[in-house]
């Protein structure tokens, strides 16, 4: 998908020099930076993406963890104040 990207004059500079010495195109070069920081960061798509390895996995035994849980909090918080 084509993207306008304004760079500094360094960056460009960099991009340049860069695509000369690997013997490809800008874009290419910027796309690999991109991934390359995208994975030193660890960057993840979405939430969900985090956690996905983890559902299903546990098991609450009872199997009724999201009935009444608004009844279940209220009682809680008034066993707090007792």
């Amino acid at each position: 998908m084509p993207r306008s990207v304004r760079l500094d004059e360094e960056s460009e500079a960099w991009v340049e020099l860069e695509a000369r010495r690997t013997r490809t195109t800008r874009s290419a070069v910027i796309r690999a930076a991109l991934k390359r920081a995208a994975a030193s960061e660890g960057a993840v798509a979405t939430p969900y993406a985090t956690i996905a390895d983890l559902i299903g996995v546990f098991a609450s035994k009872t199997g009724s963890l999201s009935e009444r849980t608004g009844a279940r909090y209220a009682r809680m918080l008034a066993e707090r104040r007792r």
